[in-house]
């Protein structure tokens, strides 16, 4: 017993690392029982730690496995439909893998159907969408019945998962049981009366995130949703409101003064409401932040954040190119910051200027920066080292870790030459821990 909870204990620590997982599969029987609970808590990111040419494969066998556990009468029922998955053996399955799931991902679920269900040579393609969706609802009963108690939904309505419907699932037998306890859900696509009632029957729900892909869905319809459901969302940390195809959304003002108690992390990773809105909202709610994301923003909404958001340790958020005062108010009332991002260029803040407030006024516990270049960076090497000797003179004197987020095309600080023997020289002195370069399309 002992000897199963230390490796209990090692393979949590290994969940993201899913090939090793999978190699522990092999080492031998015991290893093999303890290790595919882990793996199989989250299996629908295991084809990405795959080459593209390898994903096929590995989600044929995915399906295999799940066909394996279904039910008889489950299983008749694709027969019946003349739908016909080999399975890895005619013996039931070594364990119920149905079992282990924590994490349901629709949109990968009816990914990894369609991918396999296309490369069957047999299925004409005026099939192909019909026989998709009977093998999604028939895998998702078995789900709804088997998982004694998922821990996160990620939905996104989009490309092929249109054909699954709606959340009609949340009906299915078991469900009731499988879908009330639920910590995370990830929802991308149209609200529908499914959602709120799936949102309304959660009891300890910490993370919500709700995206608007499509013109079509009304935000009213989300906010609404919130405002409806707000007796089940006392114990929510994490809130995401993404909104990718109008401005900034006026039916905000119907959450302006709703509470959440725990609320530590709120993030609009596209357009952020009204100012007048969210000031409200971030007087009422923001001493408890630590993360605040907004993609966007204005003059008033970082004067908000300075003011109403002490406990911040997490901040990412736009400068123009003359409110460097705005960046030293923030950096002095928020004495918890630990990482910071910013855009760079174009109308936003001069690099050296930034680099200047930054290391005379970012408090003690910072290390953490977020550069996004939306031009070529015209940084000097000489600036670039300035920098990293000030902040070599800091007390306490944290190791800075640099993560540069850039287009394509952009040349950003770090590629230019002098500054590459500037940045590896203070690699060596132990002033940089980690430089990290991120590439965005230039879409």
């Amino acid at each position: 017993m002992l000897i199963t909870d230390c490796l209990n204990e090692v393979f949590g620590f290994l969940e993201e690392d899913q090939i090793t997982l999978h190699s522990c599969l092999l080492v031998n029987r015991f290893w093999c029982k303890v290790s595919v609970r882990a793996l199989w808590r989250n299996v629908w990111d295991f084809k990405y730690k795959f080459p593209v040419i390898r994903q096929l494969y590995i989600s044929s066998k995915i399906l295999s496995t799940l066909i394996a556990c279904l039910p008889n009468e489950l299983r008749d029922y694709l027969y019946e439909n003349e739908i016909f998955i080999t399975t890895p053996t005619m013996k039931p399955p070594l364990f119920n893998y149905i079992s282990f799931c924590r994490v349901l991902s629709i949109h990968e679920i009816d990914r990894i159907i369609y991918d396999v269900l296309r490369g069957h040579n047999a299925d004409i393609p005026q099939n192909l969408s019909r026989n998709k969706h009977l093998v999604s609802r028939t895998i998702l009963k078995m789900f709804m019945r088997q998982i004694p108690c998922l821990k996160e939904l990620n939905y996104f309505s989009m490309g092929n998962i249109r054909n699954i419907s709606n959340l009609g699932f949340i009906n299915f037998p078991g469900a009731t049981d499988c879908l009330t306890d639920l910590s995370i859900i990830k929802f991308e696509g149209n609200v529908s009366n499914g959602l709120k009632d799936l949102i309304s029957s959660q009891n300890h729900l910490k993370h919500l995130t709700l995206s608007q892909c499509s013109h079509q869905v009304k935000w009213s319809d989300v906010i609404s949703l919130l405002t409806c459901s707000i007796d089940t969302l006392t114990n929510l940390r994490t809130l995401v409101l993404s909104l990718n195809h109008m401005g900034n959304f006026e039916d905000f003002k119907e959450l302006q003064h709703v509470t959440f108690p725990l609320l530590q992390i709120l993030k609009f990773p596209h357009r952020f409401p009204k100012c007048e809105y969210l000031d409200q909202f971030l007087e009422i709610n923001g001493k408890n932040l630590t993360c605040l994301h907004i993609a966007d923003s204005d003059r008033s909404l970082n004067l908000f954040i300075a003011k109403f958001c002490p406990n911040l340790r997490t901040l990412s958020t736009t400068f123009a190119v003359n409110e460097i005062d705005l960046l030293e108010i923030i950096l002095n009332n928020c004495q918890q910051l630990e990482s910071i991002k910013v855009w760079c260029g174009y109308g936003c803040l001069d690099e050296k200027k930034f680099l200047e407030i930054l290391t005379e006024f970012s408090p003690k516990n910072f290390y953490k920066l977020k550069l996004i270049h939306k031009a070529n960076s015209r940084l000097f090497p000489k600036d670039l080292e300035e920098f990293f000797i000030r902040w070599s003179h800091r007390i306490p004197q944290k190791p800075l870790v640099l993560i540069i987020i850039k287009r394509y095309r952009v040349k950003s600080l770090e590629i230019q030459g002098e500054n590459k023997k500037v940045i590896e020289k203070y690699k060596k002195l132990g002033i940089i821990k980690k430089l990290e370069t991120v590439k965005i399309d230039d879409d």
